[in-house]
């Protein structure tokens, strides 16, 4: 009797968790377009503003609510999503790396059911709004990426999304290089090969919209938190990939927050890596002859 009051347990929680999962997912379909979400101890549509589901009276722990392009999570409902999401991502063909492979296999040698693919969209997914340093979950969509199951500007816009609340994640910042070093140079990172997912050649996306957008997401952040080396050191990063490509963009200028907040400490660490890179780098072509 106790085994089985246990089996009935075990049922009914995963139950429950793919239900939470599944509301979860529910919400993106809903609303692509969510920028923002926070962790809380208690997501309630009174968060919002909005009516308890079926109108009756504020009730307890809805787990996930989202209105208004924005997103709360309650704590205990990460915490299930989390281990639900995890536990099912890892029995994916996706889960295993090969660090060895210089590229993944076709779609067709991954997946045998194209819809499997959008199962660990959403897994990973989850599993990342709630523990953005996942490294298991970030090899998932890159491997989806590589494969065209996810495009890369939405990828763009779901990694700003995370960075707005996990502004120290280092596996989320490591994992937006190498999407910008896709969507600038075509190449899986600075110097490595050229990907060839099953629908053909990656192509540039447009450097300049791509660049101001980053710009864009870090003054955003480095507003938010006062003390962001990490968003500033992203900034570092892109210029050098830029020019160490022949990038040649107007959109390096100094930030504007440098005249808002002079001061701004993160911002003025930004400004002496800068100048120090200036002075190391090799003199133009001709400037010796020109001196003399």
């Amino acid at each position: 009797i106790e085994e089985g009051f246990v089996r009935v347990r075990e049922v009914a929680l995963s139950v429950a968790m793919a239900g939470l999962l599944a509301r979860l997912s529910g919400l993106f379909e809903e609303d692509p377009l969510i920028d923002e979400y926070a962790l809380v101890p208690e997501a309630t549509s009174a968060l919002f503003g909005l009516d308890c589901p079926g109108g009756g009276e504020e009730g307890g722990d809805e787990g996930c609510v989202a209105a208004g392009q924005k997103l709360a999570i309650s704590v205990e409902g990460a915490l299930v999503v989390y281990r639900h999401a995890h536990r099912k991502l890892l029995a994916t063909p996706f889960a295993a790396p090969c660090p060895s492979a210089p590229s993944r296999p076709p779609k067709a040698a991954t997946t045998a059911d194209p819809g499997a693919d959008q199962v660990v969209v959403s897994l990973s997914r989850a599993a990342l709004l709630c523990c953005a340093d996942c490294a298991s979950a970030w090899h998932c969509r890159e491997a989806l990426l590589d494969q065209g199951s996810i495009h890369l500007e939405a990828e763009l816009r779901f990694v700003a999304l995370l960075l707005r609340t996990n502004h120290k994640s280092g596996e989320t910042w490591a994992y937006r290089r190498r999407l910008l070093s896709r969507a600038l140079l075509g190449q899986a990172d600075a110097s490595g090969p050229m990907l060839v997912p099953a629908d053909g050649r990656w192509t540039p996306m447009d450097a300049e919209g791509v660049v101001c957008g980053e710009l864009a997401l870090v003054e955003e952040l480095a507003r938010k938190y006062d003390h962001h080396y990490y968003a500033w050191n992203h900034w570092a990063w892109l210029e050098h990939l830029c020019v160490e490509n022949g990038l040649a963009l107007n959109s390096f200028d100094f930030p504007r927050l440098v005249f808002v907040t002079p001061s701004h400490y993160g911002l003025f660490h930004h400004r002496l890596a800068r100048l120090g890179a200036r002075f190391r780098a090799p003199p133009a072509a001709g400037s010796s002859a020109s001196a003399s």
